[in-house]
Parts: structure tokens; C-alpha cells; sequence
């Protein structure tokens, strides 16, 4: 499915190939957790637990802030029924940047990278995973598929491996690890450090 947003970024790559300059546009999908050992994470998790991503809401789960965990669809053709999608840790992504920031100093125009493992996981996947990092149960509620959903989704990082020498190093097991990691030690993300130093 080639999305508007998908259209614009190859537009700025064929805008800027022509006339010297030097740029990347990384697409990440789903990048999740926390990264260098939990020391940074999500500045404000109560506001990222509303929103509608795998990880964010089972940490809101297992934190006890919200009561299950809302499956739309379990009856896409996929291994398990429920919906497909790739996740990324967030020091991977990290990585691929800084690979992306040494290619722009060796080479002209413009490239656009898809960046993830390049393996689906589905949701049910990503909740045994979850349950194992957690070390607790995460309640689940079948809800009706949700309009514009796809069955599956995931990158395919062929082309960052081969340019940019880049491949994800870190999978769902430690996504989930670290994520439940710093939830866990970090209930309000950065309020409370930002509190003892006068931030907002």
C-alpha cells in the first residue's frame, strides 16, 4: 500500500537527487522501549498509554492503569488471527541513524530506507512476550477490526543492510524487556525527573 506520506518522501528524494544535495529519510516502524539500559525512555507515559500501540497499552496494563488490553480483529488471515506489524527497538533506530548520518558524508543525493527486522509479529505474539518480561498475565478483550487496518505490515531492510551496512540487532524479547523495564522503575516517564529540576 503506497500511502500520501510514502508519495511526499519519494518526492523530496527526486527534488534533491538532481541538484547536489545530500539527504536520508529513514522510516522506522513501530519503534518501541526504552534504550541504554532504562536510563532514557518515554518522557510522558501517562499520555503515551492512551494512545492506540501494542507496547504503550500493555505497559499501561501491567501497570494497573488500564484493565485489558483491546485486540481489534482477531480473524485477519494471518497465522493467529490478529493483526501482523514490525517492531523496532529504539536504540536500532538509533543505530540506523547515525549509519544513515556516515552515508550522507560519503555519497550525493538523496535515499529512502526502510528500517525494521523485516519480520512480522503478530499481536497475540507481542503479548506472550510481554506476559514473559512482565512476569504477569495481560488480560485481552476481542474487539470488532478497526476501519483501514491492514492484515500485516512490516518493513523490508533489505536495501539499509546493503547500503548502510545496517540490520536491527535486538528483537521482540528485549523490546519488551527493556520496555517493561523502565515502565516499571518510571510510572510518569520524565515528570518526576523534570520536577526536581524545575521543568514542566
Amino acid at each position: 500500500i503506497r500511502t500520501q506520506v510514502d508519495l511526499t518522501i519519494q518526492q523530496i528524494a527526486d527534488k534533491t537527487s538532481g541538484i547536489g544535495q545530500c539527504g536520508v529519510v529513514a522510516i522506522g516502524l513501530d519503534a518501541k522501549c526504552a534504550g541504554i539500559e532504562c536510563v532514557v525512555g518515554q518522557r510522558d507515559l501517562p499520555r503515551i498509554f492512551e494512545c492506540r500501540k501494542v507496547v504503550p497499552m500493555q505497559q499501561s496494563v501491567a501497570l494497573g492503569r488500564r484493565q485489558v488490553l483491546e485486540i481489534h480483529g482477531d480473524d485477519y488471515p494471518t497465522r493467529d488471527g490478529t493483526g501482523v506489524r514490525d517492531y523496532l527497538h529504539v536504540m536500532d533506530l538509533a543505530r540506523a541513524h547515525i549509519a544513515a548520518l556516515g552515508w550522507t558524508g560519503r555519497s550525493a543525493g538523496a535515499e529512502v530506507f526502510n528500517l525494521g527486522t523485516g519480520a512480522g509479529v503478530s499481536v497475540l505474539e507481542a503479548v506472550a512476550a510481554f506476559e514473559r518480561a512482565s512476569g504477569g498475565a495481560i488480560p485481552l478483550a476481542i474487539r470488532p477490526r478497526r476501519p483501514g487496518d491492514v492484515a500485516a505490515c512490516y518493513a523490508d531492510p533489505a536495501k539499509a543492510g546493503r547500503v548502510l551496512g545496517w540490520q536491527a540487532g535486538q528483537g521482540l524479547e528485549a523490546i519488551c524487556a527493556s520496555a517493561w523495564a523502565w515502565a516499571r522503575a518510571n510510572p510518569e516517564g520524565f515528570r518526576r525527573h523534570s520536577a526536581e529540576i524545575g521543568g514542566p
